[in-house]
């Protein structure tokens, strides 16, 4: 297991690179930091946000990165060399999610609930297409929690503060549809293959099948509500971060629970992350501190 130290408030959000050689975090203090995840050392800081950080997203190349946060702002930076390309058109309130399609044409961005004014937006960063929504009016005000692009480039995932996900389907592939829950859809995240997606919901993940928008399975011990998910690069097992202080390993298929941790990273994990190749997985808290960990060790 090793230690990451350097933030100075609470961590909101981890992604790893796709060559799985670095490790992002960002939160409370305004920062974004890149780690070495050989050497385990700093290797790089972003400063530009004003307020707290709260959503990360890595290009599919690797080559630059999304964040948003409290101060209403998408910032896109370069990360070959670090540097500021592009702060987007402030959102009326927070912005809680940002995501890149899988092909990186796209990037989707989210917004906390507002009386008026779009909460969801998307940009071609090819060539600058944009579109946005706005809440039906019988649903406002209402916010984007959560999204997630499908991997196979489908469609969309969109979490509502209502507990609605709904799946909005890219250049005339798919289907739309809905699927409730009982609280907001705070975090999500699509299996490998897009067959799955887990949604989480207050205290439980809610497993859909993705082509028949069915349920296949509810997963959920936390003592509190679970903030972030995360799948094995085969599919066959999900890791989740609660405010209960402790990351949790499921087998998607039969529902078992094989391993739990707490690694004192404070009450709350509110992010966790698993490397591109499944051997390690990253975690964090309120405790300021990052862990990593090996798999086989959960």
């Amino acid at each position: 297991m090793l230690v990451l130290q350097g933030h100075t408030n609470s961590v909101q959000a981890l992604a790893y690179t796709p060559d799985g050689a670095t490790l992002i975090s960002a939160g409370d203090d305004r920062t974004i930091r890149l780690w070495d995840v050989r050497t385990s050392k700093q290797c790089g800081i972003l400063r530009g946000h004003q307020d707290a950080i709260l959503t990360l997203a890595v290009y599919p190349d690797g080559l630059s990165l999304a964040s948003g946060g409290h101060d209403r702002r998408v910032r896109l930076w370069g990360l070959r060399p670090l540097e500021l390309f592009e702060t987007f058109e402030p959102f009326e309130s927070t912005v809680n999610a940002v995501a890149f399609s899988p092909e990186g044409g796209w990037l989707a961005s989210g917004a906390d609930r507002t009386t008026q004014g779009d909460v969801l937006r998307a940009v071609n960063l090819e060539n600058d297409a944009q579109w946005q929504l706005s809440p039906p009016d019988d649903l406002a005000p209402m916010a984007v929690w959560s999204l997630a692009y499908a991997p196979d480039g489908s469609g969309l995932a969109v979490g509502w503060s209502s507990g609605i996900v709904e799946f909005m389907p890219l250049e005339g592939q798919g289907q739309l549809f809905e699927l409730p829950h009982t609280a907001a859809a705070t975090a999500m995240a699509f299996s490998p293959d897009s067959s799955t997606l887990a949604v989480l919901s207050s205290n439980t993940v809610f497993v859909w099948d993705v082509q028949q928008a069915e349920l296949r399975r509810t997963l959920g011990s936390h003592a509190g509500r679970i903030s972030s998910v995360a799948f094995t690069p085969d599919g066959g097992s999900l890791v989740t971060g609660g405010w209960d202080s402790t990351v949790r390993l499921w087998e998607v298929e039969s529902g078992l629970e094989p391993g739990r941790f707490d690694w004192e990273l404070g009450q709350r994990i509110n992010a966790v992350a698993i490397a591109p190749d499944g051997m390690t997985a990253a975690a964090a808290g309120d405790a300021h501190e990052i862990v990593i960990w090996d798999m086989g060790d959960l």
